[in-house]
């Protein structure tokens, strides 16, 4: 089988495989709610990938469209995802499709805000991955980091909505950068943890998780904001 979805307790207990398909599933999403499961799935030779939801206990796997990065909005009603480049939302239930880019410059990891009034996403239209804001329903699209050395991944939204986490790749290795949500007030919160990524605010705001290879392993950091 290829990578298959696994969940389990958060003090490793009760782990459990989800998924059984011979495809690599990738990047999930759990609803707020607990209840489902969103990822995306890769053929082993290649092809066209699509986005399935899996209850959480496994039950229930229906694939929705094709496309990648699916993300559950906070009220567990609209997935959004990415599909040839554009960026789109589908209810959970496999209707309504809407396309909110139209550009011919890819676009990519999208995620909502906590409140799911914005979207954030990544961008190559300027050479380089920058991030981006839009409302949830495509209007009102901005660009927030101007980043010509490298690219800018993984945007994560704080909870109170005030703020933005992401790496960025300015100079050697990727480090942790927060804004506020009109990209005012761009700082780089890492110098010595070698090249990092994957920020996640806590649920309160006052930490960011993050992966390191600082000491040649892949390992998870923990810092205060």
């Amino acid at each position: 089988l290829g990578h298959q979805i696994y969940m389990m307790g958060v003090d490793g207990s009760d782990l459990r495989k989800l998924t059984t398909h011979p495809e690599n599933n990738y990047i999930n999403s759990l609803s707020s709610d607990g209840s489902i499961i969103a990822f995306d799935s890769h053929p082993p030779e290649g092809g066209i990938s699509q986005i399935y939801i899996v209850d959480i206990n496994g039950g229930n796997e229906t694939v929705l469209t094709t496309g990648e990065h699916p993300r559950i909005s906070p009220d567990g009603s609209t997935i959004v995802y990415r599909a040839n480049g554009e960026i789109f939302t589908i209810d959970v239930d496999g209707n309504s499709i809407t396309q909110l880019t139209d550009n011919s410059e890819p676009y990519y990891d999208p995620g909502f805000s906590p409140d799911g009034t914005k979207i954030v996403y990544l961008s190559n239209r300027y050479q380089y991955g920058d991030v981006h804001i839009m409302n949830a329903d495509g209007s009102n699209q901005i660009r927030l980091t101007d980043n010509h050395a490298g690219g800018d991944l993984y945007p994560q939204v704080s909870p109170d909505c005030s703020k933005i986490a992401w790496t960025s790749y300015r100079s050697s290795g990727g480090y942790i950068y927060i804004m506020d949500i009109d990209g005012g007030n761009q700082t780089c919160l890492t110098t010595d943890f070698g090249s990092v990524q994957f920020p996640q605010f806590s649920p309160d705001g006052s930490t960011i998780l993050f992966e390191s290879s600082r000491d040649g392993n892949k390992e998870i950091y923990i810092m205060d904001i």
